[in-house]
């Protein structure tokens, strides 16, 4: 949209990139469409499954790879104008004040970067910022990048989100042939109304789609003579400059070049954004741009130019490409796709997008240009709130920009939908599906009619022959045989393949299972057999991924519906069994996209790929609204007038920018009451997509489609808004997570916004889709809004019945996660129980119905305490008494039952100071505690190793997670501990795993599995919400041999580390496990007990090295033994899931006070506890854990630590430094007459690398 603005002609840094050659395994970010995937093969077993961490980190990256590099100490320009300006910077700075501010940080953020890289090993840059955030993308060496985190200059180095295509790479991006047109979108969400009933068409809106370009010659933007036509495409193609305006296309960047592939490529910038026409990504920024402000293609192959207004629902749909939401408004392209692959330059266009805003002139616009809208059809699996995207989202949502953005295309896994759509102030997109469709057809001819019957289906897109002459007989094979062979997916028998030559042959094809082989081989079988074509079956009616076949023989996939007309098809067996003679011609060219349907049965349900959204924990409930997202047909690049169809939440996004920009042109940017901030337009936006969309015949919840389906007509004419007003941003009502001991009520403020002239009288209910029994949420049964004003409206969240609480899931899931089936046969999926629903107001003026999605997770909570277990003298056996409140309420999968899993303590550490942390999902993984069991499971010794943190994470396992190591002589033992792929399955988001890795992180190997899936879905174990973990996993991948693992006394130290976003937040160091000297608890296999009824007893047997071992700490009469970490998920609080308690023993009497205090030397026939010290070849060690004849020194690793010799130390004594000393962070040695102090906990590591773990006093 114009904007009123002043500036100097300037170019930006953000328009300039360099080259760039890495490696690099990606985050998710992926062009958001859908198309067919391979089949999965699962293993058979839980373990030695491949499997790899679901996000990547540059903790734990090797070799080159791609990082966004943030300096501290450089103001952006945003700040400069803040400081000088205010809030309001951006209407109160002239021109050149804004200009200034983007020059002075441009010109700091090139001289600091030249400083960096400089000391930056092969560095290679890739791009800087210094809008709103001052930094510079680089690659480099991961383990130089790591170092750059220690200078006091940069304030944080994160590497970057890859984003890469989705797609099979022979489907490109044509992947349906059922067609649901632009045209049939905007009927079905009554976008044509707003055009007719108000002239609104998105008229001096401007939309940025950042993208893979825009084919700016295509007859749906550019009007021109010489527009419209493959040739005038290949010679923009070749044109480096472009002379802008290109139709509505105004303005526009490549930030990458054609050739520009992600994670191998080089990028080519230069000022045209032209779209390509093969690869992965190409034709993807012009389908989308077209979805959202295309003029459309008539039915004579011409740019229309008429009226919109003028447009009824026939003429619409005789369009070859249909308009789009905003046929009036404007584009600008930035191109950050090449032909194939992926991206890693979303930040720069974002900083485009903003230093644009600020000073459009410098960026080639008008002075008086506003971006107004910005499309983002990408995104990432997992949201990372810190993220340099995430953080653009939220300044140009300040700015008054208003950003759309796809909310994946990963399914029903909770919170899997991503960034940069999870920003809060992002409106986030889900896809659904409109019911109008566009499909492709073929010739049937029943019983020997002459006459055809045209059936609609969707047709393979590799075919590239001329169809099928003649008509031929429909043909099935022998149901005697497998599956498989009945699919296509088995070399036919000579029988059949005698009878299928020459004819038309039908495979099954089961859309609701695990597909046994892909389209392609199918089809190259039926070729091979001579067929001269293939009706898939079907068990959908209309279709979600498309068929790719192969280019030799043609077919088509018929709906279920249709198919029953003439075979009896059975998906369990796939057995096809013809009622009905039928012959079948084969023509895609001919009926291509023609054959209109209307499927009503479908209409307004769930698209099967779109993605779970965040479930409501901590202030973040994603997605915010559903629009049109499969089978959608809009133009295609390269030519000139023509189309292509592709399905995906990428398709879903630009519909809604469309229609955003609508309400920008209805209700924004006047200077007589409009509604001046991005947030308003978006709870308009999210407010007015208030229909209900199924799953089956069940309504599908606000983690799934947010507020609902969208409505353009609606959007555009309604004046009354409502939104949370603790989190305006958010829209929708959050709730914090709520542990309910006894009957309480939370309250949160409904803002509810009038800008009519009149009062307005509301009513107000709450619809639950998700419905927890004991709790509800109450609302007054109306409000009075007074004209051109606002109220609050008391939204009450009530749990009025503790008892009755029960863990429900959404009625829309499948209770075993389909994707682990394979892997954990019977295995029930984790899952959050929330409260889950829409405030609904009903009344006004211009919409039937406003939705505001709200939330809560809501559980009961125990009050489990444990006591100080005491042994008699002498004794091996004890107890450990629990008591307090249980928990035990709920049946079968909706039981809650208190557990809790004791432990020996390991260590401990302090909370971090919260200002510390960048971002608050780094409180989730500051370590507070950690412990140990040891136990056997079908006779293979296990360790299980308990975590605790000072904080609550939200959802734990992807940028939240932990690392296990233990370091020896030769090899690095790591463990990731979080959310992974399995097999190339994304689990379950509570599929938190033990990977074993190799010491590049690269060779993972499924270990174990944390204490959900130590128990399965089916028990709550609270993965959610929580702050204590315990994993488990074999003893042996500790590096152990086989003799210690057979003696009984396996003794090692390892670290835990607490990760976020690919940072190192937390570690607890030096901890020991000694297997001849740990504690066990009763007989569960898992480590985890019930505490159900409130007072339990837990068995606890000390081994014989703890036995009379006498500690230093005595408590009256006792001395305590070891001490124990006791971990209780289910308690209320964070403080209270996880305690200490002591191991004691009665404290024997001293007789001897002339004792030698004096230490023993070492002997290879004594045994050796925790604290005792000997002598040996004059020099004296500290057994660190149960030993019997290790000799002291020998090894730096083992169990004795040499006690170096004291040093005087101008007026202190400081210790020597030894190999096998284990060392603390704080600790002072001398070491070759220099003083050193300790950096973090180090064991062997020479005092002298100023990389390593020790800090230079200078001589000593």
């Amino acid at each position: 949209m114009r904007r009123e603005t002043n500036g100097l002609s300037r170019l930006g840094w953000a328009t300039t990139v360099g080259t760039l050659t890495v490696s690099l395994a990606g985050l998710g970010f992926v062009p958001a469409t859908a198309t067919e995937t391979d089949p999965i093969a699962p293993s058979p077993g839980g373990e030695g499954e491949t499997s790899q961490p679901a996000t990547d980190s540059l903790d734990h990256a090797s070799g080159r790879v791609a990082a966004y590099v943030e300096f501290a100490d450089l103001d952006s320009a945003t700040e400069t104008l803040r400081q000088s300006h205010g809030e309001d910077f951006a209407d109160s700075a002239t021109r050149s004040q804004k200009s200034s501010a983007l020059s002075d940080a441009e010109a700091l953020v090139t001289q600091k970067t030249e400083e960096v890289l400089a000391d930056l090993p092969e560095g290679q840059w890739l791009y800087e910022t210094g809008a709103h955030l001052t930094g510079f993308a680089v690659a480099a060496d991961a383990a130089d990048l790591r170092l750059l985190r220690e200078r006091e200059d940069i304030a944080s180095v994160k590497l970057i989100p890859e984003m890469e295509a989705l797609s099979e790479p022979d489907l490109a991006l044509e992947f349906e042939d059922e067609i649901s047109s632009n045209s049939g979108n905007i009927i079905h969400t009554a976008t044509n109304e707003a055009w007719w009933e108000t002239g609104v068409l998105g008229e001096d809106v401007t939309i940025a789609v950042i993208d893979s370009g825009i084919d700016y010659t295509h007859a749906t933007f550019n009007d021109a003579e010489d527009a419209g036509t493959v040739e005038a495409y290949e010679a923009a193609r070749h044109d480096g400059e472009v002379d802008w305006p290109q139709g509505n296309v105004i303005n526009g960047w490549d930030f990458v070049g054609d050739d520009y592939i992600g994670e191998a490529g080089t990028t080519e910038p230069d000022p045209n954004p032209i779209d390509t026409t093969t690869g992965l990504a190409s034709g993807h920024g012009t389908h989308v741009a077209a979805t959202a402000a295309g003029r459309g293609v008539d039915a004579d192959g011409n740019t229309y130019t008429g009226d919109y207004s003028d447009l009824d629902n026939y003429a619409l749909q005789d369009f070859q490409v249909g308009p789009g939401a905003a046929p009036a408004a404007e584009l600008v392209a930035l191109k950050v796709f090449g032909r194939d692959g992926s991206t890693q330059m979303t930040t720069t266009a974002l900083d485009w997008v903003y230093a644009h805003n600020l000073d459009p002139e410098a960026y080639g616009g008008e002075p008086d240009d506003f971006i107004d809208v910005v499309n983002l059809s990408l995104g990432g699996t997992f949201p990372a709130p810190d993220l340099p995207e995430a953080q653009y989202v939220e300044a140009l949502a300040d700015m008054g920009v208003t950003v759309v953005s796809s909310a994946g295309n990963s399914g029903d896994i909770p919170g899997v939908s991503g960034f940069p759509a999870a920003a809060p102030d992002a409106i986030s997109v889900a896809s659904s599906v409109s019911g109008q469709f566009f499909y492709d057809g073929a010739e049937f001819y029943f019983d020997g009619e002459e006459e055809p019957e045209i059936l609609a289906g969707q047709a393979s897109v590799n075919y590239s022959g001329e169809g099928m002459s003649e008509p031929a007989e429909l043909v099935t094979l022998d149901p005697d045989n497998s599956l498989e062979y009945l699919s296509g997916c088995e070399p036919l028998t000579e029988e059949d393949a005698e009878l299928v030559e020459g004819n038309v042959l039908v495979l099954a094809w089961d859309d609701d299972a695990a597909l046994p082989c892909g389209s392609t081989p199918r089809f190259d079988v039926a070729e091979e057999a001579g067929a001269e074509g293939v009706l898939l079956t079907s068990t959908l009616e209309a279709f979600g991924t498309g068929i790719g076949g192969n280019a030799e023989t043609p077919g088509i996939q018929l709906p279920a519906s249709d198919l029953a007309g003439f075979a009896e098809y059975d998906p369990a067996t796939g057995a096809v069994e013809l009622t009905r003679e039928v012959q079948l011609r084969l023509d895609p060219a001919e009926y291509n996209g023609s054959v209109p349907v209307s499927v009503d049965e479908v209409a307004d349900t769930v698209s099967d790929f779109t993605s779970r959204g965040n479930p409501g924990s901590f202030d973040l409930l994603k997605p915010d609204l559903a629009a049109p997202g499969t089978s959608v047909t809009s133009a295609d690049s390269g030519t000139g007038t023509g189309a292509s169809t592709s399905s995906g939440t990428s398709m879903a996004s630009p519909f809604a920018a469309g229609v955003a920009a609508l309400a920008v042109e209805s209700h924004g940017w006047s200077e007589d009451g409009g509604w001046l901030n991005a947030q308003r337009h978006k709870a308009l936006l999210m407010n007015t997509s208030a229909h209900e969309v199924t799953i089956g015949d069940t309504p599908a919840g606000p983690q799934r489609i947010g507020a609902g389906r969208i409505d353009g007509a609606a959007a555009v004419e309604n004046r009354v808004i409502a939104y949370d007003a603790e989190n305006p941003g958010l829209v929708s009502m959050a709730f914090d997570p709520v542990e309910a001991t006894e009957e309480l009520s939370v309250t949160r403020q409904l803002v509810v916004e009038n800008y009519h002239d009149e009062d307005v009288t509301l009513g107000l209910d709450y619809q639950a889709q998700q419905d927890i029994p004991g709790v509800t949420y109450q609302v007054p049964e109306s409000v009075t809004v007074p004209a051109s004003g606002s109220t609050e409206v008391n939204v009450t969240l009530s749990v009025y019945d503790v008892s009755a609480l029960a863990k429900v899931m959404d009625p829309t899931m499948n209770p075993a996660d389909p994707a682990l089936q394979g892997i954990f046969p019977g295995l029930v999926r984790e899952f959050l129980a929330s409260e889950s629903g829409w405030i609904q107001l009903t009344g006004a003026p211009a919409a039937d119905q406003l939705n505001v999605p709200v939330n809560a997770n809501v559980r009961p909570a125990s009050a489990t305490t444990g006591d100080d277990v005491l042994f008699e003298e002498g004794a091996e056996d004890s107890v450990l008494n629990l008591t307090g409140r249980g928990l035990a309420q709920g049946e079968g999968q909706a039981r809650y039952e208190s557990l809790t899993a004791p432990l020996q303590l390991g260590a401990t550490r302090d909370a971090t100071d919260p200002e510390e942390f960048g971002a608050a999902s780094e409180a989730a993984v500051d370590l507070a505690a950690v412990g140990t069991q040891y136990f056997e499971v079908e006779g293979t010794p296990m360790i299980g190793i308990g975590i605790a943190t000072h904080h609550d994470w939200g959802r734990f396992g992807a940028w939240d997670y932990f690392t296990v190591e233990r370091e020896t002589e030769d090899t690095v033992y790591e463990a990731y501990v979080g959310l992974s792929s399995i097999d190339d399955v994304i689990a379950d988001s509570t599929m938190v795993t033990v990977d074993a890795c190799d010491t590049d992180g690269l060779d993972c190997q499924l270990q174990g599995r944390t204490l959900p899936y130590l128990r399965g879905g089916d028990v709550d174990t609270r993965p959610y919400d929580g702050n204590v973990m315990l994993v488990a996993f074999p003893l042996e991948w500790f590096g152990l041999s086989e003799e210690e693992l057979d003696s009984g006394e396996a003794a090692f130290e390892f670290s835990v580390f607490g990760h976020s976003g690919g940072s190192e937040i937390s570690s607890l160091e030096g901890i020991t496990f000694s297997q001849a000297q740990h504690l066990l608890f009763g007989d569960a296999d898992d480590g985890i007990f019930s505490t159900a009824e409130g007072s339990t007893e837990i068995p606890v047997t000390r081994p014989e090295g703890l036995i009379g071992l006498g500690g230093d700490e005595e408590e009256g009469d006792f001395t305590e033994v070891a001490e124990l970490l006791l971990l209780h998920p289910h308690n209320a609080g964070a403080e209270n899931r996880w305690e200490i308690v002591d191991a004691l023993e009665p404290r024997e009497e001293d007789d001897d006070d002339d004792d030698d205090d004096a230490p023993a030397e070492w002997s290879s026939d004594e045994v050796y506890t925790e604290g005792d010290v000997v002598t040996y070849e004059d020099a004296t060690f500290e057994a660190l854990w149960y030993s019997q004849n290790q000799v002291p020194g020998a090894d730096p690793y083992s169990a004795w630590s040499e006690l170096g010799e004291e040093v005087e130390c101008g007026s202190e004594s400081v210790p020597t430094w030894a190999e096998s000393t284990r060392f603390e962070g704080g600790e002072t040695v001398v070491h070759e007459g220099e003083l050193f102090t300790a950096k973090w906990y180090s064991r062997n590591q020479e005092p002298g690398d100023p990389y390593g773990p020790w800090e230079s006093g200078g001589s000593c």
